[in-house]
């Protein structure tokens, strides 16, 4: 190194260190809380189809913190956490700091040696577990299972208020621990380091004021929970009023994280340099920030990623609190630098003596401040070793001698040159190679062992571990590699083990490292050629993503030195070439040969359709067809705020490229109202420019009035396949209204969904600077509108008939004054009433009630619907039964053949078809509460609705309903929520019609009616009666015990509701 004596370089300003900031000093339970208690209806937690609010979680977490205080859990105590990833390991890690313990995360795919070497070093108070996972826990172990019946029973007794000191077997301070990471250890055994509250709130402070994180934003966790970055996620999000968006376990390949980004509308993500290479470029509209952490980030990806959005990279190892340095990088800025200090933490770069380097002097890097941790876990000697007295601070100071060589740059960044020891980080993971030395030299055929990094082929590092073999034997280098593996995460196993007579020397008689060979990876090939297209495709990104000349069809994935990430990468490349294979897979599978017919076309080429077959003649599909003469004039708007930085000249453009992408916003209506016909015309054939109108908007107040008369008074040119349009609604001042009128040959609801998503991508992109690329087409319009025309030509099923004329016989008393007149009850004489449900209403009738009765949203709002207008009907006839004839909108995206993907595509898909449901008539105040009769009438609705046979297509009955899933919660794509069909005269289908659509953790519900069919007060009436009915079914899913199965889950046996619940029954008593 070099010393600051030998240099006339500048000396450090004091300024770069200068990062105090009083009054953030708080612990866990106090950040989180009092973010729960601002915000307490906003989503917190997100994990697949689970969504938890703030006040949700704090709930639970407090509820089984109480459990845990009771089982000894308090300060200065372990509670290790072998959990899967789930909203659940959230709630669980949140209650044991609020116990007043610290955490300590064990991943249940550990190898069991792993796991049991880990809870032994740790020796925590007992481990919370779920029944899955109990088994890989050593025997003897103390253990609290949340899924156990006695368990559930226990948390419901708890109190959900904030756990207090008075509580806790002592009071919790700043000091105490809060988490404990084990990393790899140079001695051949994992550390575990133990972290205290004390930088928690710095660093919450210092990243959401960095990465510009808001009320309402996701932060997509990408980490493993047994990584410290986890943390880092968890207090950005839950300090701030932000969605935890937690990634299900198996995702993980490229376009899969880029479709979670997009499901859940994620906005700030940090995740790993080469896992984020992976991920297929898009405009990812709503992600405001990317932070990579853990490995080198290259300049390339920043020009890849950084355009458009923020982005970040970050630096700290596990013995600070997650992140010690960041900064903001930019495209054309040079390599990456590491960054400079956060909030509260300042740091040195030393020469051998301990003293200050000067600007641009190589030498050690030293952490000080507020988020050092207390120290290796019952290893003081160690601990002493790597924390040392800080001569920089206060008395007593001590700071962590990470062992990373830096230097300073001139603008206050610091740049990381490497290592003054061997310790390595491949793929992101921190690994001490003593680890894996100690595993092999315990093998009796061994008499010593050296392990390092290899980057033989440049940006293809990897682990190779050279053996010396005990005389006479012959130690199988794939058998040391499963021994690794048995031992340790599959991270820290060699790609290869080379068996050597002896280790190279030096002329002092040390080990020459340099003279260590290159690992002859080919050998470990078969060799066996590819027999299919599928099987030479794999085998070359197999030698690609593992850096070998070839790859024969037996050789497995792992065996040939992949690992995790490279399962992803692998995944990626696959992806690039047009097909799909999950790193999922890859794990169950490894082997070329196994692989090759897992192969999936992606959306693009899943059609299965030649070139130009989307284009052409399109037959006229049923649902239009019914619309009968008012075909011409049937169209569906959306109205909403124009976002900032959308301008006229970017709308036309944009709209071009949603056009152009979109087959069915290219049809054209051809022949006489007599007998009309559909054509698909090519891309470009549509000028967007003709597409997009002005409109002057006299008055701000009255602005969405005056853009609704436009939108009924603008005509649409079918004969020239227009079948979109957008009007720039422009008031003079503040934002600008935009609507989007479309016909309805080419659009249905869902459609909007995609649209207003395309049409963000496109003209983000073209704000940018940037191409515009927009996610790919599955099937076409075309070939599903044919499909279903070939289909249809046949009578219907013999069931389908007696189902649909069943169904319409069903006695539906008039809701009405009257039958509907179609020359009078038009779209455009409706009326609206909008119905919001908070949150936390909307997570037990969305997510908790269809998991509980194995059902579907649907299920549950069909039933509240249900039983509201049998309440509203005996309240004028008592005499009356609890059947009502709906009329449900499906949205027709079914996979119609096998590989076909209808997600993606616009067009008239949905349709609608008659139900008959029945949820008996329990008494009001039993709905309300939520008592049991709620259950049954779940029950008996979905099975109900199980036996539908859509689409009858015959028949109308007077209510019509409609779920259209969920959107972001924002203004552009929560528009979808009001899409409204019209027409100068079209007929209105239904005299009162409910659709509903999740905008972000909250339900809304439009009720349109015909008021001159309806009184609008009947219909207030109605809409709060579902809403009881809904509340009454949400108290119902949160109690214990709610739930089971019907007898459409059981297909393979054949019983009746009252024989399934006869036998829970049983099972309950007898466990």
């Amino acid at each position: 190194m070099t010393s600051a004596s030998d240099t006339g370089l500048e000396e450090v300003p004091a300024e770069w260190n200068n990062t105090a900031r009083q009054g953030l000093v708080r612990t866990l339970p106090q950040l989180f809380e009092a973010q729960a208690h601002r915000t307490p209806d906003n989503t917190a937690v997100v994990y697949d189809t689970t969504a938890l609010s703030y006040r949700e979680l704090n709930e639970r977490a407090n509820r089984l913190a109480r459990a845990l205080i009771s089982r000894g859990a308090g300060p200065e105590r372990l509670v290790a956490l072998v959990l899967p990833r789930s909203a659940e390991t959230v709630v669980a890690l949140l209650a044991v700091v609020k116990a007043g313990a610290a955490w300590i995360p064990v991943d249940p795919e550990y190898p069991a040696a792993r796991i049991a070497g880990l809870l032994a070093s740790a020796r925590p108070l007992l481990v919370v577990t779920t029944a899955d996972c109990a088994p890989v826990i050593p025997e003897g172990t103390d253990t609290l299972e949340l899924d156990d019946a006695a368990t559930v029973r226990l948390l419901a007794l708890q109190a959900p208020h904030d756990v207090t000191d008075g509580e806790r077997a002592s009071g919790l301070t700043a000091d105490h621990p809060a988490y404990v990471i084990y990393t790899s250890g140079s001695t051949g055994k994992p550390k575990g380091v133990v972290m205290t509250h004390r930088g928690l709130a710095s660093l919450a402070a210092d990243h959401i004021e960095r990465f510009g994180i808001v009320e309402g934003d996701g932060v997509l966790q990408f980490a493993s929970f047994n990584f410290d970055c986890s943390v880092g996620d968890l207090v950005m999000a839950l300090a701030s009023g932000s969605a935890l968006i937690v990634r299900p376990q198996d995702c993980l390949s490229g376009h899969q994280l880029g479709e979670l980004i997009e499901r859940t509308s994620a906005t700030h993500v940090t995740i790993p340099p080469q896992v984020l290479a992976a991920l297929p470029p898009a405009a990812h509209p709503t992600l405001k920030s990317v932070a990579t952490a853990g490995d080198v980030l290259t300049a390339e990806l920043v020009a890849q990623w950084a355009p458009g959005r923020r982005m970040f990279n970050a630096y700290g190892p596990t013995e600070t609190t997650v992140d010690s340095l960041a900064t903001e990088v930019e495209a054309g800025s040079g390599a990456p630098p590491i960054g400079r200090p956060l909030v509260n933490t300042r740091v040195y770069v030393l020469d051998d003596d301990m003293r200050p380097l000067p600007v641009g002097a190589e030498g050690e890097l030293f952490i000080a401040g507020a988020g050092l941790a207390r120290g290796y876990l019952r290893q003081p000697g160690l601990t002493a070793e790597r924390f040392v007295p800080c001569p920089f601070g206060e008395p007593g100071e001590r700071m962590y001698r990470t062992g990373d060589i830096a230097r300073w740059r001139p603008d206050g960044n610091l740049e990381f040159l490497g290592r003054v020891d061997e310790q390595v980080k491949i793929r992101g993971f921190r690994i001490e190679p003593g680890e894996i030395e100690a595993v092999l030299n315990r093998h009796p055929d061994l008499t010593a062992s050296v392990v390092t990094a290899r980057e033989d082929r440049p940006g293809n590092k990897r682990l190779v571990a050279y053996v010396v073999a005990r005389e006479g034997t012959a130690p199988d280098p794939a058998e040391l590699r499963r021994r690794v593996g048995a031992d340790l995460p599959d991270y820290f196993v060699p790609a290869a083990v080379v068996v050597l007579d002896a280790f190279p020397l030096n002329p002092n008689g040390k080990l020459d490292r340099k003279a260590l060979p290159v690992p002859d990876l080919s050998s470990l090939s078969s060799g066996r050629a590819p027999r299919t297209a599928h099987e030479e495709l794999l085998c070359g990104l197999f030698a690609e993503v593992l850096g070998m000349d070839r790859v024969g069809v037996d050789d497995g994935f792992f065996d040939l030195g992949g690992d995790s990430v490279m399962a992803i990468q692998l995944a990626a490349k696959t992806h690039r070439a047009g097909w799909v294979l999950e790193p999922a897979g890859v794990f169950a599978h490894q082997r070329v040969e196994a692989l090759a017919p897992l192969l999936t076309p992606v959306a693009r080429v899943a059609t299965g359709e030649e070139a130009g077959a989307n284009l052409g003649p399109v037959p006229l599909v049923p649902a239009l067809v019914r619309l009968g003469p008012a075909l011409e004039a049937s169209r569906q708007s959306v109205v909403t705020t124009a976002p900032a930085g959308l301008r006229p000249e970017l709308l036309g453009r944009a709209l071009q490229a949603v056009l152009d992408h979109h087959d069915a916003l290219r049809t054209r209506l051809e022949g006489d109202s007599g007998a009309p016909r559909l054509r698909v015309l090519p891309p470009g054939s549509v000028d967007a420019a003709a597409c997009v109108r002005r409109v002057r908007l006299t008055n701000p107040d009255t602005a969405e009035a005056e853009l609704a008369r436009a939108v009924e008074e603008v005509e649409l040119s079918l004969a020239d396949g227009q079948s979109l349009l957008a009007l720039w609604g422009e008031t003079g001042g503040g934002p600008g209204r935009l609507a989007l009128v479309g016909h309805r040959l080419a659009v249905d609801p869902a459609s909007w969904r995609i649209l207003l998503h395309d049409l963000r991508t496109a003209w983000t992109a073209l704000e940018a600077g940037t191409p515009v690329v927009l996610e790919p087409v599955g099937t076409s319009f075309r070939r599903w509108a044919c499909h279903l025309a070939d289909t249809a030509t046949g009578p219907a099923p013999a069931e389908e008939s007696e189902w649909g004329t069943g169904t319409l016989a069903t006695a539906d008393p008039p809701l009405g004054k009257r039958p509907l007149d179609p020359a009078s009850d038009t779209t455009a004489t409706a009326r609206e009433l909008t119905v919001t449900l908070p949150a936390e209403t909307a997570t037990a009738l969305l997510t908790t009630a269809p998991e509980a009765f194995h059902g579907r949203a649907e299920d549950v709002l069909l039933t509240g619907l249900a039983l509201a207008v049998g309440q509203w009907r005996a309240r004028r006839d008592p005499a009356a039964g609890g059947a009502v004839l709906l009329d449900v909108e499906d949205d027709g995206r079914r996979e119609f053949v096998p590989g076909a993907d209808l997600s993606r595509t616009v067009g008239p898909f949905a349709d609608t078809f008659p139900v008959a449901v029945d949820p008996g008539s329990p008494p009001w105040d039993e709905v309300h509460s939520g008592g049991a009769a709620v259950g049954e009438a779940i029950k008996q609705v979905k099975e109900q609705l199980r036996e539908a046979r859509p689409p009858a297509g015959a028949g109308v009955p007077q209510i019509g309903f409609a779920h259209r899933g969920r959107v972001a919660d924002d203004t552009w794509e929560g528009a979808a929520a009001r899409v409204a069909a019209h027409g100068p005269a079209v007929p209105a289908a239904h005299g009162l019609e409910i659709a509903t659509l999740a905008v972000g953790p909250r339900l809304t519900a439009v009720w349109r009616w015909v008021p001159d069919w309806i009184d609008d007060s009947r219909v207030r009436e109605l809409a709060e009666l579902w809403r009881e009915a809904l509340e009454g079914i949400a108290a119902h899913a949160e109690r214990p015990s709610t739930g089971g199965h019907t007898p459409s889950d059981l297909t393979l046996l054949s019983l009746s509701q009252d024989e399934i619940d006869d036998l829970a029954s049983e099972w309950a008593n007898d466990f």
